[in-house]
């Protein structure tokens, strides 16, 4: 047994875990009495790299890798077995080019304005005033109009 493995196994931390405790919380409270906050404190006190071994280093290189390996091999046989959706080419370019995005998938699933409106329960011309940016829609409505669209909320933002 390592020293590493005893240590855990008798519940005993590290000691520079015990420092680096004692020195968050004396950073916090400094933080805490200034006013100021926690985050940018932290921002500006973690150092940019951290030094680990190399064997940790590699193995969540290997971790990480094989994530990805195991997405792609999910998304390559949802694409051959025909599940998912995937956007016509001209919609994806329009959205790029910061067209809205509601009128793009409501024109995807060929509803007109007066279907999508009454399936998200508002008004078709609060919906007109919302594809031509002339109103904003709150959260309520954003998350009917995605119901209604059968898309995530955040493809409509």
């Amino acid at each position: 047994m390592n020293q590493k493995q005893a240590r855990k196994a008798k519940g005993i931390t590290p000691p520079i875990l015990d420092s680096l405790a004692a020195a968050i919380t004396e950073i916090s409270s400094t933080a805490i009495e200034n006013s100021i906050a926690l985050d940018d404190v932290i921002a500006h006190a973690m150092p940019a790299h951290v030094i680990i071994r190399r064997s940790e280093y590699d193995d969540m290189k290997a971790a990480l890798i094989s994530a990805q390996d195991e997405e792609d091999r999910r998304d390559a046989a949802d694409a051959i077995a025909g599940r998912g959706e995937y956007l016509p080419a001209a919609m994806v370019r329009r959205l790029v080019e910061g067209k809205n995005p509601i009128r793009e998938w409501r024109w995807h699933r060929n509803m007109t304005v007066q279907a999508l409106a009454g399936a998200a329960g508002i008004g078709k011309s609060f919906l007109s005033q919302i594809e031509n940016a002339k109103k904003s829609p709150g959260v309520g409505t954003l998350t009917a109009l995605a119901r209604a669209l059968e898309c995530d909320l955040d493809d409509l933002v």
